[in-house]
């Protein structure tokens, strides 16, 4: 899986899709998206 790397997806992605997963580069975890709030990862 190839996931997309940008700087806080959740400030920075408008419209987002449920279900969408990116890479905070910034905050090195992941963020996810579940159609209401963002969920963050650390790997």
């Amino acid at each position: 899986m190839i996931l997309p790397k940008m700087k806080s997806p959740h400030l920075n992605i408008i419209n987002p899709a449920v279900g969408i997963v990116a890479y905070d580069i910034l905050a090195h975890q992941l963020a996810v998206f579940n159609g209401t709030v963002w969920s963050f990862w650390k790997p």
